[in-house]
């Protein structure tokens, strides 16, 4: 996060924070160790899960998680007034009707283009 407010410092572009399960954040179990707290705390994070969650928020126009279990707390992770939304991993295959229809040219990626994010169709080119 320290990089991105440097770049967005000049490039003033907005921040759309990419976590990969914002509940262990935001309980504060993403950085147990006290090792990493006082690091946290020498450059002005705060390092406990709420405080921590609330100044990535203030910091972020708006947060992506990719862990299955945030869908259920969007509301909660949102509370500062900042979108919070789930969009998994492209590992994560849903149980989707294949013959649903879809918007034309419309869509997102976020991740990697490589083989473990099960981005790489049967002939080894990525989608």
């Amino acid at each position: 996060m320290r990089l991105a407010l440097s770049v967005q410092k000049v490039l003033k572009k907005p921040i759309v924070l990419l976590v990969e399960d914002a509940g262990r954040i935001f309980s504060g179990e993403a950085y147990p160790s006290l090792k990493m707290k006082c690091i946290m705390n020498v450059f002005g994070i705060p390092s406990s899960g709420p405080n921590f969650w609330s100044w990535l928020c203030e910091k972020s126009a708006a947060l992506i998680t990719c862990h299955p279990r945030d869908q259920e707390n969007l509301f909660t992770l949102s509370k500062l007034k900042k979108p919070v939304y789930y969009l998994p991993w492209p590992s994560q295959i849903p149980n989707v009707d294949s013959t649903e229809v879809r918007e034309k040219n419309r869509g997102i990626y976020v991740g990697t283009l490589s083989r473990p994010k099960n981005t790489a169709n049967s002939s080894g080119h990525c989608l």
